[in-house]
C-alpha cells in the first residue's frame, strides 16, 4: 500500500481590522471644556461635572464621584443597534462598595436594571458592587438579559479592560474583563429581534435612566470607550488588551 503524501493546512488566523464596523470612539484625553469628542465619528457628548485632564490608562482619562450626582458625558440618541454590537472601556473604580445604588455604570444606553416591567435597557457594562461583580446588560422586547464576571476577585484603584458583546445571529452575549471571557449566556426572549430601539442617551459614567431605585453613577475613572455594530474576534479583543499595556486609537 503506497501512503500519499500529506498535505499541510493551512488555517488563517483571524484578523484584525479594529476600523472595521467602528461608530464611535471617546478617548477621553480632554483638559478643559465641556465636550468628549468622538475622535472616529461625529457622535460628540456633552459633559457634566466630570473631571477631565486625569491620570489614565492611555493619555488621560475623566473622573466620576458618586458625591456629584451629576457627573456623566452623554450623547442624545446617535444611533441604536439591534444587531450585532460590541462595547468596550477601561474603567478604575475608586471603591468597590461605596456606589450609588451599588453600581458602578460605565457606559450604555437606556438604564444599567429594568424598572419593574418596563423595559429600560439597551445595553449597558457596570460593575454590581454588592456581588463584586463586572456586569454586561442587553435589553429585549420585555426585560433584560445580563451576564456576570466571578465575583469578589477584583481591587479598588485598579485599571480593567471590559468588552460586551451581542451576537445576533446566535442570540448569545458574552463578557470580557481583561481578555478573559468571564461569561457568556444566551439573549434570550426576543425571537431573534435584536437589541431594543428606546431612543435613550449614549452616556459614559452614568445610567440614561432613572428607575424605582435611582439612577446608577461611576465612582472611579474610565478611559477609552468605543462601541462597533459587529462582533470582534478573538485577535482583535487581544490587540486592545495589548497585554494589559492597551491600545491607542491611533494605532488601530
Amino acid at each position: 500500500m503506497i501512503l500519499g503524501k500529506i498535505q499541510p493546512v493551512n488555517i488563517t488566523p483571524p484578523q484584525v481590522d479594529l476600523l472595521d464596523s467602528l461608530i464611535s470612539v471617546y478617548e477621553l484625553n480632554e483638559s478643559s471644556g465641556s465636550i468628549a469628542y468622538d475622535s472616529h465619528g461625529s457622535n460628540d457628548m456633552a459633559v457634566t461635572g466630570a473631571l477631565m485632564n486625569q491620570s489614565g490608562k492611555l493619555g488621560t482619562s475623566y473622573s466620576f464621584d458618586t458625591l456629584n450626582l451629576g457627573d456623566k458625558c452623554s450623547v442624545n440618541d446617535p444611533f441604536s443597534i439591534s444587531d450585532d454590537l460590541t462595547i468596550a472601556c477601561w474603567v478604575n473604580m475608586a471603591s468597590l462598595t461605596k456606589t450609588k445604588n451599588n453600581r458602578h455604570c460605565f457606559f450604555g444606553k437606556g438604564s444599567e436594571w429594568a424598572n419593574g416591567y418596563l423595559n429600560q435597557v439597551e445595553y449597558f457594562l457596570s460593575f454590581y458592587s454588592e456581588g463584586g461583580k463586572f456586569r454586561f446588560t442587553v435589553g429585549n422586547e420585555y426585560s433584560l438579559s445580563a451576564v456576570y464576571s466571578r465575583a469578589n476577585i477584583w481591587s479598588a484603584n485598579t485599571w480593567y479592560h471590559v468588552i460586551g458583546i451581542y451576537n445576533k445571529a446566535s442570540d448569545w452575549i458574552y463578557l470580557y474583563v481583561d481578555n478573559y471571557l468571564e461569561a457568556d449566556a444566551p439573549h434570550g426572549a426576543n425571537n431573534g429581534w435584536g437589541i431594543p430601539n428606546l431612543s435613550y442617551p449614549l452616556q459614559i459614567g452614568a445610567s440614561s435612566v432613572i428607575t424605582n431605585e435611582g439612577k446608577y453613577y461611576m465612582d472611579g475613572k474610565i478611559d477609552q470607550c468605543a462601541i462597533w455594530s459587529r462582533c470582534l474576534n478573538s485577535a482583535e479583543r487581544a490587540a486592545l488588551y495589548n497585554s494589559g499595556n492597551g491600545l491607542s486609537y491611533s494605532n488601530w
